[in-house]
Order: C-alpha cells, then structure tokens, then sequence
C-alpha cells in the first residue's frame, strides 16, 4: 500500500512537484523511483545549477531537492540567487549532499534552506519528512514575510491618507496609490446615496468604461449594493462572477483581473460607500491578503469620514468668517455713529433728551461689547489666537480702575477689592481688564444682592492670581464642565437666571462668549482660569497668569 503525502500545499491532496537537481543521473534516478512510491508526486530534475535556476523561473517548483556539489555552480549560489529573487524567494529548499561534515552545508541553513539530508540517509521516509518539514517552513516564511510586507504597506499609505484633509486628496491617495502599495490592478470606489451607487473615483479602467459607470441605477449591480448593506466583504473569482454576477461582467471587466474583492467602507457617513479591487492572482486574497485588504478598508473608511468633517468644518469657517466680516464693518460703524450721536443727546437741556440719549447709550454700548466678543470669538476660532500687546503692567491701579468702572455700571452693588501695595507684570492690560470685568459683571449679576463681590490680588516669584468671588446660589455640578463653551450662558444653568436690568443701565443675558473669551485669553498669556462653587464658600474664579511671557510667546508685544 502506498503513502500519502500530506504537504500543506496540497490542502490534502492534488499533486507536489519536486524539482531533483543533482550531476549524477544515477541519483537522480534513485530519487526519482522514492518518490514516486509517494501518492501525488511529480518529479523534474536538473543536472546543473544553471538548469536549476532556469526551471524554477520558467515553471517554479512545490520543493527542490538540491545537490550542493555540481560541476557549473555551487549548490550555495543557486540558493543564494533563489532567495535574492522576490518571485522565487519562498520555494522550499533541502540541501542534499554526501558529506555530513561538510561545513557549506550547514552555511546553507543561513541562506535560507529549509532542511539538509545526507545521501546516505535518503528513503521513502526521509523524502517524506524533509519535504513535508520544507513546505511547512517555507509556508510560514512566507505567512511572516507577507504580514511583515502588508503592515509596512498599510503603514505607508495610512500615513499618505492621515496627510490627505479633503476628500479629494484621499480620493487622490486611492488612484495613485492602488496599483502601487494595494498591488491592485484595477479598482473602483462606489458611493451609495438615496437613489443610485455613484462611481467616485477609478484606477485601472479605460476611461470610455468609467464614464458608463459613473451614475449606475441603485438597482444595479445587486452585489455592490449587498456587500454595503450586509457590511460584509465579497471575494470573488472571475468565474464566480461569470456564473453568479454576469451583470458585474461590464463594471467589473478588466483584462488580466482574476479575482476581486468587494470592501464595504463602515466608517464613511451617511449612505457609505464599497471599494472594489481587482487582482491579477487570485493568491492575492489569501488569508493574509484578505486581512491587509479589510485593514486598507477600515483605514480608508476612516479617512474618508475625517475628510467628510473637516471639510463640513471648513465650510462652517468660511461662513463665521462671512459673518465675521459682517460684525466687524457692518455693524461696528454705525454703532460708533449711535454711541456718538447718544453722547452729544445727553447733554441736552431737555430733560426728555437727555433720559433718551441715556437709555440709547446704554444699548448701544452693550451691542459693541457684543459685537467685540463675537470679533473675539472669530479671533480664537479663525485667526489662530487671540492677539496680546504685552507691556510692564501696574496690577494694584489695574484692579482699581476696573473694579470703579462696574461699581459704576451696578450703581449700589459693593465691591470689596484687597490687593498689595505693589505688584506689576508684564501682560496686555486691555486684555487683563477684559476678564477681569467680566468676571465681575458675572459675580454680581449671578450672585446674592446683598452680599459684596470680592476681588482679591496675589503673587509669587513666577505667578500673579486674580480672585473674584461672590456668595449666592452655587453653579450646578452638571454645568461646570460646561462654563467655558462658547454661547453657554448663565441664564442656561437652572437657579442662576440673569437679573432685570436696571432701571438706568442695560445688563441683560449676553451670547455666553464671556467665560470662553476670558480663558482664551489666559491661555494667550501662559496661564489658565478655574472655578470652584459650594454652598458654604459661594462661587469664586481663579485667574493665574505668569509674571513674565512664557519662552514659547510670539506675540508683538513680547
């Protein structure tokens, strides 16, 4: 009864064609009458290394058998020049030889062969075992080598699509990169929308055929449209096609294509999409193609979504800048006219003028402040920060003067400020101020009438603090995550409603930049903003700023 070869290139069976190369036509022909005592096999020889090189090239081998001694070239430099090959590197390889002491043998193992026997020792057996020991070697190199080969791929173009911001660019990665990092001879990327699949982009086809396929019913191809709707991917043979999917046989024609792979894209938004790949070699797909393959999906999908928001992202900039542009010449002019004009009505004689140049002025004052926080906001948002004119600054005057300035805006409202004698630094004190009244304006329309706002001033060798507090109900836990987010107001937090306004000034709910604004602003300086609120020490914001500009500070006024 005769074996069986079980090689793991035969999946069990099918047939193992084994390459014996030797000078000695005696051996060879001993080696010939082993095997084929073997089921399945089917035996070539070559009697020099040239013969040997050109039969692998020509018809490459399941395994060789090789001689290490021939008389034109060493058996070591044809091994050498197999593994040099990248088409041939990953043929099996046994050195066969009759000397077991003879040390090229055992240099061969470092070239790259699978397994050695000595001529003396070959039997039905022996065959067996080193081919079988030679093929499972082999097959796992090759597993490694193309895992190894695969990341660096996947490595290299998910680099290129981290690169590409808009769809266009990453449509533009996938055409040129396709047939060059995917080895892909052909592909296609289909968008699916509301009533059609959408040809976005195509490599490899000619071009009369991708202007038929730009615009295909929703109802054809079925299989495209499965393959996205189930989320699962399709690998398919020409044949398979031919038999299961003739209608693919246009979309999918491409001379020299053997096989393709259908990849729905999971992470491309709304509608989705499906890539479709076509392969010269169905080996292409492979298990650890298949993985390389659905890897590039997902990094594509991926790609593909981030393209989607940023590009949703730009088109939001481009109309805050409009609106921008808007606020900044559209209304800061004839704001300065209102302001002016009110000034001039106030003092007036008439009594009945001047309450109403009065009341104009207060409402228009608080439209330009509006109208500067949204310049800010556009600032921070658009115009890569907020702008500082940095100078040696009087801190002590500073919180003086801003602190009479809204005791003047809140007429009864006192504010206790307790600062050193002395203390300066170097900062943009318009800025300073700017969150520094806010913070105040927030204290006392937010906090308990009848308790005193407190403004408290610090320092050490490095950093300068501004403390404002104020007693009253305390900031709900759930909205302090939530204060420095631009247009969150306090008239949003639950039991921290604005006041009505004064009977003589304007101090209704503004847009909710105040709090985002002023930590911009801290930020521009080097130094950061906090909050604290509890039923027992009220509410107190904590502005640290550094004395000196940080080393990293570009700003003009540095």
């Amino acid at each position: 009864m005769s074996s069986v070869l079980h090689s793991p290139l035969l999946g069990g069976g099918g047939t193992v064609r084994v390459l014996v190369a030797d000078d000695d036509p005696s051996h060879r022909e001993f080696v010939r009458r082993l095997l084929q005592r073997l089921e399945g096999m089917v035996v070539v020889e070559a009697a020099s290394g040239h013969e040997v090189l050109a039969q692998v090239a020509a018809h490459p081998p399941d395994v060789v058998l090789l001689d290490l001694h021939m008389p034109d070239q060493h058996g070591s430099e044809v091994l050498a020049q197999l593994r040099r090959s990248d088409d041939l590197r990953h043929i099996p390889v046994v050195i066969v030889t009759e000397d077991p002491n003879d040390e090229a043998m055992w240099n061969s193992l470092a070239l790259g062969a699978e397994d050695i026997i000595g001529k003396e020792e070959i039997s039905t057996r022996s065959l067996r075992r080193v081919i079988l020991n030679a093929t499972t070697r082999a097959t796992l190199r090759r597993a490694a080598d193309d895992a190894a080969r695969h990341m660096r791929r996947l490595q290299q173009i998910t680099a290129l699509l981290s690169a590409a911001p808009g769809r266009a660019e990453v449509l533009g990665v996938l055409a040129t990169q396709g047939p060059i990092l995917l080895g892909a001879q052909a592909g296609a990327l289909w968008h699916l929308d509301e009533h059609r699949l959408r040809l976005e982009e195509c490599f490899g086809v000619e071009p009369e055929v991708a202007l038929s396929l730009r615009g295909t019913p929703r109802s054809s191809p079925r299989l495209l449209l499965e393959a996205r709707q189930v989320q699962e991917p399709q690998w398919l043979s020409r044949d398979s096609i031919r038999r299961q999917f003739p209608s693919l046989l246009g979309p999918l024609r491409h001379e020299g294509v053997e096989a393709w792979a259908l990849l729905p894209l999971h992470h491309e938004g709304p509608g989705g999409g499906v890539l479709c790949l076509g392969f010269r070699r169905p080996d292409e797909l492979s298990d650890e193609g298949r993985l390389f393959l659905l890897g590039f999906a997902e990094v594509l999908g991926q790609a593909l979504e981030r393209a989607r928001l940023y590009e949703r992202e730009m088109a939001q900039v481009a109309t805050e800048r409009r609106f921008s542009g808007l606020v900044s010449h559209d209304l800061r002019t004839p704001l300065s006219a209102i302001v002016t004009g009110a000034a001039l009505l106030e003092t007036s004689s008439d009594p009945t003028a001047s309450a109403v140049s009065l009341r104009i002025l207060s409402s228009a004052r608080r439209m330009q402040r509006l109208v500067e926080d949204l310049l800010d906001l556009s600032r921070t948002r658009l115009d890569g920060g907020m702008p500082l004119q940095r100078r040696p600054v009087d801190l002590v005057k500073l919180v003086a003067e801003v602190a009479e300035e809204v005791r003047a805006a809140f007429a009864g409202r006192p504010i206790a400020t307790d600062t050193p004698v002395a203390l300066s630094a170097r900062c943009d004190p318009d800025r300073v101020a700017q969150v520094l009244g806010n913070l105040m304006r927030n204290a006392i329309l937010h906090g308990d009438a009848t308790a005193p706002i407190e403004v408290r001033l610090g320092a050490d060798d490095d950093w300068v603090w501004f403390t404002v507090s104020n007693q009253g109900k305390p900031i709900p836990d759930d909205a302090l995550p939530h204060l420095f987010n631009p247009f969150f107001r306090g008239a949003d937090v639950p039991g921290r409603s604005d006041r009505p306004p004064s009977p003589t000034t304007s101090h209704r709910a503004g847009l909710g930049l105040g709090l985002y604004i002023a930590r911009h602003i801290a930020q521009a300086h080097g130094g950061f903003i906090a909050v604290t609120s509890s039923i027992e020490a009220g509410t107190s914001f904590r502005v640290t700023l550094p004395r000196q500009p940080p080393p990293s500070s570009l700003d003009p006024g540095r």
